[in-house]
């Protein structure tokens, strides 16, 4: 993954390691955000909605991960993920429009 990013990205690209081989994140992590990611590398936006407080991804890149979700602001289409990633819990802002509460 992280080659076909070099190849079309400019500036300084590196992956995170312990040591000269051991790349910092561990498989499920890197899993994870490759199922976020598209093609280009990009998060692109969620759709779903909301029935008995619990929200329901019908299409995009959080299809599947609904329990990472934290918090929804459905004035300005975002959802806050709660990640753990390098052995540190991170909160991660990506797009969802919630089309409707049931």
């Amino acid at each position: 993954m992280l080659k076909k990013i070099r190849m079309k990205k400019t500036g300084i690209i590196k992956e995170l390691k312990f040591d000269e081989e051991t790349p910092a994140l561990r498989d499920d992590e890197r899993e994870y955000l490759e199922g976020l990611l598209n093609h280009e590398y990009k998060v692109t936006k969620s759709t779903g909605y909301i029935e008995n407080d619990k929200v329901m991804i019908t299409d995009g890149p959080l299809k599947g991960y609904e329990s990472y979700i934290t918090r929804i602001d459905r004035h300005k289409k975002k959802a806050v993920l709660s990640l753990d990633l390098l052995n540190k819990e991170v909160n991660v802002t990506v797009s969802l429009e919630i089309i409707k509460k049931i």
